[in-house]
């Protein structure tokens, strides 16, 4: 904790590894609930099919193929969750004066975006 003003401020390196894992985490569930469930523009297995590593095709405008996509879809909401919780017992771990603070913290804030960042790239390939 660096001192600021007489007041414990977190080092700007130890808000890195939580706001990357919170980005990721709110990043998936914007994908998720945005694009998957209210605009259904995709699904977790509707773009996939490669018989070379034995990857099916779930078309979701069927109906068994729209529950394993659906069945895949609360798997990723589960991982989303998870990452979300993560990230916020990381952060509190590491923060024990000036939470508030932190909250508002513009360094904090850049990770989760860097986050939001490397999660769609991570889905984008």
């Amino acid at each position: 904790m660096a001192m600021t003003g007489g007041a414990a401020r977190p080092a700007p390196e130890s808000l890195r590894l939580p706001g990357i894992v919170l980005g990721v985490g709110l990043g998936g569930f914007v994908d998720g609930i945005l694009l998957h469930q209210l605009l259904q523009w995709h699904h977790m297995l509707s773009s996939t099919n490669d018989d070379r590593i034995g990857v099916k095709y779930y078309s979701p405008h069927t109906v068994s193929g729209l529950e394993m996509n659906t069945v895949w879809d609360g798997i990723f909401h589960t991982v989303c969750w998870l990452a979300v919780l993560l990230g916020l017992a990381i952060l509190y771990a590491r923060v024990t004066h000036g939470r508030r603070r932190v909250w508002a913290s513009r360094v904090l804030w850049g990770w989760v975006l860097a986050g939001w960042g490397l999660f769609n790239l991570v889905e984008g390939l």
